[in-house]
C-alpha cells in the first residue's frame, strides 16, 4: 500500500471500509500486482542470505520501480516480515494438520532459500512464528507434569534451538534433518 494510502487511510473521520474491501480485492485480482509482490519476494529471498539489502539491491534484482516497491511495502523490514508469513505458510500447507517437529523440519528443508532469508533477516521472529502457529508441536518433548508456564518456557527454548540448529545446518551447507535436530537436542539441558 503506498504511503499516500496509508496515509489516508489511516484518517479517522471517514469510513473507508468499502475503500479498503475494494483495495484489497484489487490486490488479489490484479494479476500485474500479484507479479510485481512476487518479483520482490523472490529477489529478497535471493538476495538476502548473501548479505545486508537495500531497497535499490530488490528493486534492480526484482526489476521493478521503486515506486512499486513503496506500492507493496514500506520498508525492506515490511519485505521480511512477508517473507516470514510466506515461509510460516508454506509450512502449514506442508504439515497437512499434523503438528510435530519431523513433519516442521521436512516443511523447512523443503523451503530452504526462502527460509535461509527469512533466518538471516531475524531468526527471532522465526522461532516466535513457530511457536504461535504450531503451539502443541513440541509437546511430545517436553517433560511430563510442567506447569503451563514451565511447559511454554520450555517450548519456546525448543523453537530457539530448532531454529539455531537450522541456521547451524544451513551455514555449513547441510541439508535440516529431524535426526540431526534430535543429535544437537541430546546435549542441551534447560
Amino acid at each position: 500500500m503506498s504511503r499516500f494510502n496509508r496515509d489516508f487511510f489511516l484518517h479517522e473521520t471517514i469510513d473507508k471500509s468499502p475503500l479498503i474491501d475494494n483495495y484489497i480485492c484489487m490486490a488479489e485480482k490484479d494479476r500485474r500486482f500479484r507479479k510485481s509482490e512476487s518479483a520482490l519476494l523472490n529477489a529478497f529471498v535471493s538476495l538476502r542470505p548473501q548479505g545486508p539489502v537495500s531497497v535499490s539491491d530488490i528493486i534492480r534484482e526484482a526489476d521493478v520501480s521503486k515506486a512499486t516497491f513503496y506500492l507493496h511495502y514500506a520498508s525492506v523490514r515490511e519485505l521480511a516480515n512477508a517473507a516470514l508469513d510466506l515461509l510460516i505458510s508454506k509450512l502449514v500447507m506442508s504439515m497437512g494438520g499434523q503438528e510435530c517437529v519431523e513433519r516442521l523440519i521436512t516443511g523447512i528443508s523443503q523451503e530452504s532459500r526462502l527460509c535461509k532469508a527469512v533466518l538471516q533477516e531475524n531468526s527471532s521472529s522465526l522461532s516466535e512464528a513457530i511457536l504461535l502457529t504450531f503451539p502443541f508441536v513440541f509437546e511430545p518433548y517436553l517433560g511430563a507434569g510442567l506447569s503451563a508456564s514451565e511447559g511454554k518456557r520450555q517450548a519456546r527454548c525448543l523453537a530457539y534451538a530448532l531454529v539455531g540448529y537450522l541456521q547451524g545446518a544451513y551455514s555449513t551447507r547441510q541439508k535440516p534433518t529431524f535426526e540431526g535436530w534430535v543429535r544437537t537436542m541430546s546435549g542441551l539441558r534447560f
